[in-house]
C-alpha cells in the first residue's frame, strides 16, 4: 500500500515543518468548505 506509506510520511513531515502544518490546515479548511457547500447544494 504505497498510498498509506506516503500518507504516513506526509504526517511525519507535517509534524516537523510548521509551514507544511499551516498549509495542511489551510487545505483542510478549503476542502471542508467545499464539502459543506456541496452538501448544501444537494
Amino acid at each position: 500500500m504505497p498510498v498509506i506509506e506516503s500518507a504516513l510520511y506526509w504526517h511525519a513531515r507535517v509534524h516537523k515543518d510548521p509551514l507544511i502544518q499551516w498549509f495542511k490546515d489551510y487545505f483542510l479548511s478549503i476542502t471542508d468548505s467545499l464539502r459543506l457547500s456541496r452538501s448544501l447544494r444537494n
